[in-house]
């Protein structure tokens, strides 16, 4: 039974594992984060923005760290640009958290609490 047991975890663990690198290699290029911590490992907590700089260097102007979540990090202003003002419909919102997942069913919540065209109308 133990054994059985020991079996459905491994193979939970070997799917789980295959499905986050299988996410990952969606983003940008950017260091191999490790499940569930991600990169955190590979920061340093004083001189986080020297960091990211390496990595800038190495992975170029537009990367991936993952804080668990994924997190793009855009470092030049051509890119940032670009993102912002000719892509700029995918970088409106806020991005989803578990508070703004519990506001969200409340409709009109407040311009504190809301996003996309509920904001806009609201503002």
């Amino acid at each position: 039974m133990i054994s059985f047991l020991l079996l459905i975890l491994a193979a939970y663990l070997i799917y789980y594992v295959y499905n986050f690198y299988r996410k990952v290699a969606k983003y940008p290029p950017g260091p191999t984060p490790l499940p569930i911590i991600g990169n955190l490992h590979q920061l340093e907590a004083i001189n986080t923005h020297k960091q990211l700089e390496r990595w800038s260097k190495i992975y170029g102007p537009v990367f991936t760290v993952f804080f668990p979540a994924p997190t793009v990090i855009i470092t030049h202003l051509p890119e940032i640009k670009e993102a912002l003002i000719k892509k700029g419909d995918l970088f409106a919102d806020r991005p989803p958290g578990p508070i703004s997942d519990v506001f969200s069913y409340v409709k009109n919540s407040g311009i504190g609490n809301s996003s996309g065209p509920s904001w806009r109308e609201q503002r």
